[in-house]
């Protein structure tokens, strides 16, 4: 998508929430070479097909960029970890193991 190059894909998760028939990409269904093949042909013949899901699949690989998304991991963990109550004062110190004191042997 960053490259921004039209795509063909099967429904599988993350394309079928995020992408759109026709807008970012052509779907075919799965172990179906026939549809797959037709996907690709009418992708490859259409070059306004090709630059709308160009420029379709570049604005919206901007939506994943880290800076949008660290955030929204940030907000949904500190949302679960106020839930189960291991926000970062809540976390238990773990008790400091000493190590045992080793012996001072001479040998005599």
């Amino acid at each position: 998508m960053a490259a921004g190059l039209p795509i063909v894909t099967t429904y599988i998760r993350g394309a079928a929430d995020h992408l759109k028939e026709g807008v970012h990409a052509r779907f075919v269904p799965p172990k179906d070479p026939a549809a797959l093949a037709k996907a690709i042909t009418m992708v490859l013949a259409d070059p306004a097909l090709r630059e709308s899901m160009s420029k379709a699949n570049r604005a919206k690989v901007r939506e994943f960029a880290p800076e949008i998304m660290g955030p929204q991991y940030l907000a949904i963990l500190k949302q679960i970890a106020t839930q189960k109550d291991l926000m970062p004062s809540g976390i238990p110190q773990p008790t400091p193991v000493q190590p045992a004191a080793q012996r001072c042997t001479t040998a005599t």
